[in-house]
Formats: structure tokens, C-alpha cells, sequence
């Protein structure tokens, strides 16, 4: 329980933290490229509030599924908070994980998601940046930069990618 989120099996917020700072450090030994995604589910509230938590939860997983299924064994995927997921992507720059990004969000539309009482199909919104290996607390600066994509993608009204500078 200390490194995986009990609810999807993927990798918590400590345990996404620690191996994205391991790729910065084998990016910069490299001098590869790095880029970062963060999604979350859009109107994830009323998702809860229309099924339940057990409905929110069981979204939770599914999508925590679509999304390590389309992603390569070098990336990492973690979730971050509440509906929010972070991954790293080695070896991709900012136009490949915009990419990455939009193959995520079209699987995730086109999905329906058996509940108890109902199927239904969730969006999500992603902000996309390349990790300035460069920079202090490389990973924590990229996350924060993609959340501020990510809200521009939700402003723009949801369901969409924002590749930010």
C-alpha cells in the first residue's frame, strides 16, 4: 500500500513521484527527451453523485486500465489525487506525448463503462508538457505546468488536449 493506490492497482502519488524522478535523472545522464501528461475525468461529481461512489470507483479502475493497456513498459503512470492521473513518458517529446495524449482521450470517449445499474462513457481533459531536466524539482514543475494545461483544456470545454510551452 505504500507504493500502489489500493483502489486501480497502479501506482500511487509516492511511488509516480520517485520513478518519474528517476527517469529525469537517466534523461539528463542521456540527454533524452521527457515529457509529462496529467489527466483527470471530466465531471467526475456528477458521476459520483449519479452512481455512487462504488459507480466513481469502478470508473476509477476502468479507466486506470485503458490507460496502462495504451501506454509503452517504459512509461510511467500514476494516480495523483482524487480522478487525476500523471504519467512520464521517456524518450517522447512534447509533440509525441501530445500524441500519446489524444490516443488516451479518443480510447476513453469511445469506451463505455458497465456500472450496476447502467454503461457509461467518460471524457477526460490532459495538459501535456516536455520536463525541463534542467530545472529544480524537474518532475514537481512539469506536473504543476501540465495542471495549468489541463485546467486550459477544461476551460476550452473539456474532453481535449492542451500541449503547453
Amino acid at each position: 500500500m505504500a507504493w500502489q493506490d489500493p483502489l486501480t492497482g497502479i501506482p500511487n502519488r509516492r511511488s509516480f513521484f520517485d520513478r518519474a524522478d528517476a527517469e529525469v535523472r537517466r534523461a539528463t545522464r542521456y540527454r533524452r527527451p521527457l515529457s509529462v501528461i496529467v489527466f483527470d475525468i471530466d465531471h467526475f461529481k456528477a458521476v459520483n453523485d449519479s452512481h455512487g461512489h462504488d459507480g466513481g470507483d469502478e470508473v476509477l479502475r476502468r479507466v486506470a486500465v485503458l490507460a496502462a493497456g495504451l501506454l509503452r513498459d517504459a512509461d510511467r503512470i500514476g494516480r495523483i489525487g482524487g480522478e487525476e492521473f500523471a504519467v512520464v513518458l521517456p524518450e517522447t517529446d512534447r509533440d509525441g506525448a501530445a500524441r500519446m495524449a489524444e490516443r488516451l482521450r479518443v480510447r476513453f470517449a469511445e469506451t463505455e463503462i458497465a456500472l450496476a445499474d447502467t454503461a457509461i462513457a467518460v471524457t477526460a481533459s490532459f495538459g501535456v508538457v516536455a520536463v525541463d531536466t534542467g530545472a529544480e524539482d524537474a518532475i514537481k514543475d512539469a506536473v504543476r505546468r501540465a495542471d495549468v494545461a489541463l485546467y486550459e483544456a477544461k476551460s476550452q470545454g473539456r474532453d481535449r488536449v492542451v500541449a503547453a510551452a
